[in-house]
């Protein structure tokens, strides 16, 4: 049996992520303030729209390199491992611990004991 499991889930394709929709309203409304498109004639508001614009999608990639470092460093410690084999591991080597404290014990204090 080959279930494996992973303690965790795949990052999401990034059009699909909160993020992503976020930055894009932010980008869009920091290109239109930078477009002259309000009836601002102010040069700080054209400003202020290409820095909102920048600073949106440096954040989003920032966070996107996270989430992509943060998925290939489990895949590089292969951390999705087979749970049952594990379990069964670990379970063979308690046994194993139970018949060897069983070998070593004193038979004068297991006089009463049975199987």
């Amino acid at each position: 049996m080959d279930t494996q499991v992973s303690l965790i889930s795949e990052p999401k394709v990034g059009y699909k992520t909160t993020e992503f929709w976020l930055t894009l309203l932010v980008t869009s409304l920091g290109a239109l303030m930078a477009s002259g498109l309000f009836n601002e004639d102010s040069q700080v508001f054209k400003l202020v729209g290409v820095a909102l614009a920048a600073l949106s999608q440096f954040g989003y990639s920032v966070g996107r390199i996270k989430v992509k470092n943060a998925a290939n460093k489990v895949t590089d410690n292969k951390l999705p491992y087979n749970v049952l084999d594990r379990l069964v591991d670990r379970v063979l080597e308690y046994k194993q611990a139970e018949n060897n404290n069983r070998n070593n014990s004193d038979p004068k204090w297991d006089a009463g004991a049975t199987d």
